[in-house]
């Protein structure tokens, strides 16, 4: 394009604005440069589509597609990583800012299809944490319903009751959360409740 007679032929080619533009298309370092953010922004894109999905509520899986995305990115940038770190940092930083870490901690660690799903539960096992803060703002100060909520978390983890049918088991994976949780959490309403 810059280097076709069209171009060069054109009234504003001598402007200093159009020799910058030309100088900056053929710079190879511009270019490797936009292959680097391309590559550092798809697995965000991709998180901000699920968030930005009518499809099907976030919450449950915003936790895990945040997280895979930094993975990739680091994945991505093995060998330059110190390239990669104030990237990371910022992304970070706004997780930090803007999300309730431990809300969404707890919306992975209710969605069936992750805590179904042993190499999750055992990758992001420090969620339960999170969803325990979550009981306790949740409880206030009343012990009882704090333990009635951990009873109960105890029954979904280990699959028992209604949580536990063959139905229940096929359906983690094709029902949205919310709509598994109403059909077969009926067990345990406190859970139901938070």
């Amino acid at each position: 394009m810059v280097i076709s007679n069209e171009w060069t032929r054109c009234a504003y080619y001598k402007e200093p604005k159009a020799k910058k533009f030309t100088n900056d298309v053929l710079n190879q370092k511009f270019w490797k440069d936009c292959a680097i953010v391309c590559q550092l922004s798809e697995p965000i894109v991709r998180v901000l589509r699920l968030v930005d999905s009518d499809e099907r509520p976030a919450m449950g899986y915003l936790f895990a597609a945040f997280h895979a995305s930094k993975d990739e990115i680091v994945k991505r940038f093995q060998r330059k990583k110190e390239l990669v770190k104030p990237f990371l940092d910022y992304i970070d930083a706004r997780w930090d800012r803007h999300f309730d870490k431990n809300l969404h901690a707890a919306g992975f660690w209710f969605n069936p299809n992750n805590q179904y799903n042993e190499e999750l539960r055992e990758k992001y096992n420090f969620t339960t944490s999170g969803v325990l803060d979550v009981i306790e703002k949740f409880a206030g100060k009343d012990l009882n319903l704090r333990s009635a909520l951990t009873r109960e978390m105890r029954i979904f983890r280990k699959g028992e009751g209604d949580f536990g049918r063959s139905t229940a088991r096929n359906d983690r994976q094709h029902m949205l959360a919310d709509e598994w949780w109403q059909t077969y959490g009926c067990s345990t309403p406190n859970l139901q409740k938070l």
